[in-house]
């Protein structure tokens, strides 16, 4: 994503602002994007961002719950800022979010408590905010809040957030395995299963007989636990139904069988997500 300036020059402000990606800034000595600049108070001023340029095709965010970050805070209130209009000057959907200084943390924002805004006022009949649409992301500071109240943790002057992430998520009752396991199916499962449940990260456990290269014919067959597993399946087979299991929250816990099936097989995700679901369900 390319980032782009919005001070408050537009409005005569003297407040200057970037983002950009730095060696060692991020946890560890990693790189991360860095929000920073110095905001003035100066000509009727206050406010920094940067914001992407509009996105094509825009995010469809629309299987998450909001958005997350993790940032190395400075003890400031910023806000993030989506928008759903191409245009610069129109309604945008904005989270204020309070920073520890000097300590790394996760900022959740869910969706629903993004409030539409046009120039720092909250319309009161505006539109939800519709997270299937998203064309560009922001990040701000302000000294002004919402509805001519001021930030409570504003300072002008030099300014600096370090951000290693943004990202969606889920809510927790829609989270899908994060631990997926492919074991050989002559082992003993019942005792991986329980080594897999004792983790308490969400997980899936899949059981071939062999994976060999790629098969002529047939599509590959998902059995539910207990049932016998012979034949070979591919990499690229197997590859496809992990990628598939870690986005469906109902088939964590399962332990799966994977055979040839004479009759075709899932190719696309959502064909492989079906697959799955049978075998969870049968």
């Amino acid at each position: 994503m390319t980032w782009a300036p919005l001070d408050d020059v537009v409005m005569g402000g003297c407040s200057l602002g970037g983002f950009e990606v730095r060696a060692g800034e991020g946890e560890a000595g990693a790189p991360a994007g860095v929000f920073s600049g110095n905001v003035s108070t100066d000509n009727s001023g206050g406010f920094s961002s940067v914001r992407t340029l509009n996105l094509d095709p825009p995010l469809d965010l629309s299987a998450y719950e909001g958005i997350s970050l993790r940032v190395r805070g400075d003890g400031l209130r910023y806000k993030f800022i989506l928008r759903t209009d191409t245009n610069w000057d129109t309604v945008t959907y904005c989270h204020s979010f309070d920073t520890a200084s000097g300590e790394w943390q996760d900022v959740r924002l869910p969706f629903a408590g993004f409030r539409a805004v046009f120039r720092a006022k909250t319309l009161k009949d505006g539109a939800p905010l519709d997270p299937s649409n998203i064309v560009s992301l922001q990040l701000m500071l302000s000294k002004f809040e919402y509805d001519g109240n001021l930030n409570p943790a504003f300072r002008s002057g030099k300014f600096s957030l370090p951000v290693s992430s943004i990202s969606a998520y889920r809510s927790e009752s829609d989270v899908g395995p994060r631990l997926i396991c492919v074991a050989p199916a002559g082992g003993d499962r019942r005792a991986l299963k329980a080594e897999l449940e004792a983790s308490g990260l969400p997980f899936v456990l899949f059981a071939v007989q062999e994976m060999g290269s790629e098969p002529s014919e047939g599509g590959i067959k998902v059995l539910p636990e207990g049932a016998e597993v012979t034949g070979v399946v591919s990499p690229k087979e197997v590859a496809g139904l992990c990628l598939a299991a870690m986005q469906i929250s109902d088939v964590t816990g399962g332990s799966f069988g994977l055979i040839r099936s004479g009759l075709g097989g899932g190719e696309t995700q959502q064909e492989l997500a079906a697959l799955l679901r049978e075998a969870a369900n049968a």
